[in-house]
């Protein structure tokens, strides 16, 4: 049992409150910060959502007025906020807190990591871990029912974003019957699941299924069909003019393979390293494996970032993985 009394006396404590998730944010972690951010300001908190990174054209829908979500330009000042409560949403490591990270360090003030990660560092915060929770909007969620906080329509499609990516649309093996169970809740709340899943599926841009082109051209397929690869660069990217959040979900592709376990993505970054995805439906444990590059995650899903371009990055990690598995 998560000690969500201790949180309620944090939140009760404070006046402004500063949220913020890992790099990259995906439908969980920004879904999670606005429903949070919901909760703290029916309770009278001034509250402040600050990333490290710019909130992906997908999930615009859930913040069409870029009002409620600000990011910290790459090189910009420490940011100029003053809080006297930070939290930080579906991450608990350092190097995910990317140019946050800093900020995070020096802040003196008490700190709150809710998560449901194994990957977690100390981050000097109380932490609300549960690693066995389907996504950190489950955790959300049960804040607002620990704390006997009505669910607002709009932290209703929030939460129902949140849960509903993490768990692949409730299709993977973490749609437990309390995932179900919180999804009902959220639809009596107000989430509006056809509206939601019209807006992440069915607005592809022409640039991301050109770039799902490019995926698959490179498929390779390895041990015997259990394990499936593919790698984009940099430059691929660019070729088609896409965005780099646009290949979200691409390893999802790789998994959909007859007979895959394994699958493994190569991302091409701006600055030249790489961003590696690993899934798993079998005994490979993904979170053990990017640990060991610097990452981190679940069993089934995680994922590293590495200095060594694309190629190198390749000849690094594949020989690792078939090691393992052929």
């Amino acid at each position: 049992m998560l000690a969500w009394n201790e949180l309620e006396e944090r939140i009760n404590a404070a006046q402004k409150i500063l949220i913020t998730t890992h790099v990259r944010p995906d439908g969980d972690a920004l879904g999670s910060e606005l429903a949070l951010a919901d909760l703290l300001i029916a309770r009278g908190k001034q509250v402040e959502i600050l990333n490290s990174s710019p909130t992906p054209e997908r999930y615009h829908f859930l913040d069409p007025d870029f009002r409620r979500i600000q990011w910290i330009h790459p090189g910009s000042e420490t940011p100029k906020v003053d809080p006297d409560l930070f939290i930080v949403v579906d991450t608990g490591t350092w190097s995910q807190l990317a140019g946050l990270a800093p900020f995070v360090r020096s802040f003196q003030g008490p700190k709150v990591v809710i998560d449901h990660h194994v990957s977690q560092d100390d981050l000097g915060a109380l932490r609300l871990v549960d690693t066995s929770a389907a996504a950190a909007g489950m955790l959300i969620y049960q804040a607002y029912q620990a704390l006997k906080q009505p669910i607002s329509p709009e932290a209703a499609q929030a939460l129902f974003v949140a849960i509903a990516m993490d768990t692949g649309w409730m299709r993977h093996p973490n749609s437990t019957p309390a995932v179900y169970e919180a999804a009902a809740e959220l639809v009596r709340a107000g989430a509006k699941p056809h509206a939601i899943y019209r807006q992440l599926f069915e607005q592809n841009r022409a640039e991301r299924l050109q770039l799902m082109r490019v995926l698959y051209q490179r498929i390779d397929l390895r041990c015997g069909g259990t394990l499936a690869t593919s790698y984009i660069y940099w430059q691929d990217i660019m070729d088609v003019n896409a965005h780099p959040m646009e290949t979200e979900d691409f390893i999802n592709e790789l998994m959909s393979l007859r007979g895959v376990e394994v699958a493994v993505l190569f991302i091409g970054q701006l600055e030249g390293g790489t961003k590696v995805s690993f899934r798993s439906r079998g005994n490979f444990d993904c979170s053990k494996f990017a640990e060991t590059l610097g990452g981190g995650g679940h069993k089934a899903a995680a994922g590293a970032s590495l200095s060594d371009p694309v190629d190198q990055a390749r000849e690094r990690i594949l020989p690792a993985a078939e090691q393992f598995l052929c």
